[in-house]
């Protein structure tokens, strides 16, 4: 175009030198203006008539924008969907909108979602957190509240489709009790995912300056404890969050040969019960719960044990952190992607160092330790019945089953949060160099640590690009000591029903008798008057709902 101007310029200067008519120049000027104008116009009004085909369509999934309204909360207010990145261009490349409402993930977060479902007004999907729908996703389906998804796969999510059947042998208990798919599941790559996700710490530093070696049984705690406690500054030396395990932490309670925290607000029911011997137990019950209150009762006397621990969230890994920096208090239960997140004042890492799960005895056999998520699933993204226009959510849902989807919600944006080396992804320093730690920096540019929909996250290459050979290291020490299972259990709806609405009571009762046992040993010395009451509320109907549940799996199974 450029070059047709200018060939017609040269004619008229030419003309213009010949003629020396100055009147004619300025008349030819004219000319070519216009013809300039003509051209011009013509060239940028094709162009503006074809750019629709210049947009990329390629991942539409309506050519008309689509608005759905998603519940679907985050780890925390830094982690926002709305300005995610790499939420913004899924949206743009599939011409699918959001409202979200995201509230912080935690108990709180699930009180939302009961209101929001008890007031009739759903919102079109729903990102399950933790606990999920209660009394699980049959119950919802039957309840009108989510749909099957089973008459999408195929057409319209042919990516989903191809890695359910592909992991068909690893991705048990995605199906509710009469075959219906109640979303996407998140799937923590079954080819190569480190099944465990984090245990006990101790800030290494301070662990060299009591002379001790890691500590591997209860009374091998206690003295490490009563030592950090001598450190100048130092207030509490154990620290963590109530949820997780039965306000304090499910390690040192297995050690007692309880396999399951009995209060959780962060998983299933179900998962508040173990199997030992093929016989379901309640862990509340047993006398080794006793011997663990009493226990706790004296660290929480001697001032080992945060003073804070009935209250505190498991959410506040920053609180938490800053605690650790900051001297006051040692110890810590933790992913181990949270080690990067300790800074000294100087802003350099602390070391932390895992130990193992504790026993009572060091030749005791290795500790029962449930893992709360499926094995290689996590969260579960739901539709609801409110969503009048299902296709498109569905397609733009399996868009993340992908190849190209897979490595957006991993990996970010290519030459922003990763580059290719070697045809292989590695993170830039936007992330690996976070000043909250990658963790955060993952959360906060490429996936919200929420719903990554295959999620490469456990992987080794990841966890290593990510947060070093240390954290690999970290979680083999908690796999070595620790015999692994799940209660991924879906109860048909009668006894789902029935079994949270007993173990609604059990629980409150459990946890507010737990917290006066550790500040009050007088509480944990009134055991039978504990038992008597449970049994009252009527946990040995529970115990036989959950026998009844395993026994049908074991059957299946076998």
């Amino acid at each position: 175009m450029i070059a047709l101007l200018k060939t017609k310029l040269d004619h008229v200067m030419k003309f213009i030198r010949n003629k020396k008519i100055a009147i004619i120049a300025i008349s030819v000027v004219a000319l070519v203006a216009v013809i300039a104008s003509v051209l011009i116009n013509g060239y940028y009004n094709r162009d503006i008539s074809s750019t629709v085909d210049v947009i990329d369509r390629s991942h539409y999934v309506s050519e008309t924008p689509v608005i759905y309204t998603a519940f679907m909360p985050v780890n925390n207010s830094d982690q926002d969907f709305t300005n995610n990145p790499v939420w913004l261009k899924l949206q743009a490349m599939t011409n699918v909108k959001f409202n979200f409402i995201s509230p912080i993930a935690s108990d709180k977060s699930d009180e939302l979602l009961r209101l929001i479902i008890s007031s009739g007004d759903l919102p079109d999907l729903v990102l399950n957190s933790t606990a999920g729908y209660p009394g699980g996703f049959g119950k919802a389906i039957n309840d009108g509240i989510y749909i099957d998804i089973n008459p999408y796969l195929g057409e319209d999510a042919p990516n989903y489709q191809r890695n359910l059947l592909r992991y068909k042998s690893k991705l048990t208990g995605i199906y509710t009790e009469n075959g219906a798919l109640p979303g996407f599941w998140e799937i923590y790559n079954p080819d190569d995912s480190v099944p465990i996700i984090g245990g006990m710490t101790i800030r290494k530093d301070y662990l060299e300056k009591t002379g001790l070696a890691v500590p591997q049984t209860i009374a091998e705690w206690t003295t490490l404890l009563r030592r950090l406690k001598r450190i100048d500054g130092m207030e509490y030396p154990l620290i963590f969050g109530q949820q997780n395990g039965v306000n304090v932490t499910a390690e040192f309670l297995s050690a007692f040969g309880i396999g399951a925290a009995p209060v959780s607000t962060m998983n299933p029911v179900q998962q508040l019960f173990y199997p030992v011997n093929g016989k379901i137990h309640y862990g509340a019950i047993e006398k080794g719960y006793q011997d663990y209150l009493l226990l706790m009762n004296q660290w929480y006397q001697e001032g080992l044990l945060d003073k804070d621990f009935g209250v505190r969230s498991f959410t506040d890994l920053f609180e938490r952190g800053q605690l650790i920096a900051d001297g006051k208090a040692a110890v810590n239960w933790q992913y181990s992607e949270w080690n990067s997140a300790y800074k000294d004042e100087r802003g350099q890492t602390i070391e932390m160092v895992a130990t193992p799960m504790p026993k009572l005895n060091v030749t005791d056999n290795d500790v029962m330790w449930m893992v709360s998520r499926r094995p290689n699933t996590g969260k579960l993204i739901s539709i609801t019945t409110s969503c009048k226009n299902v296709d498109p959510l569905i397609r733009f849902f399996d868009f993340l089953y992908s190849d190209e989807g897979i490595m957006l919600q991993n990996f970010g944006i290519e030459n922003d949060t990763y580059v290719l080396v070697d045809r292989k992804p590695v993170y830039t320093a936007k992330i690996t160099d976070y000043p909250k730690g990658p963790f955060e920096g993952i959360g906060k540019f490429v996936n919200n640590n929420s719903a990554v929909m295959f999620n490469l996250m456990y992987s080794r290459d990841v966890q290593k690009q990510l947060y070093g050979e240390n954290a690999l290291k970290m979680k083999e020490v908690w796999l070595d000591s620790a015999s692994l299972f799940n209660m991924d259990y879906d109860l048909d709806i009668n006894d789902s029903t029935r079994l949270i609405r007993i173990m609604s009571g059990i629980t409150s009762y459990v946890t507010e008798y737990s917290i006066k046992s550790i500040i009050d040993r007088n509480a944990a010395m009134d055991w039978d008057k504990h038992i008597q009451a449970i049994q009252e509320m009527g946990i040995d109907e529970a115990l036989a709902i959950m026998q009844k549940a395993y026994d049908q799996r074991r059957g299946s199974v076998e």
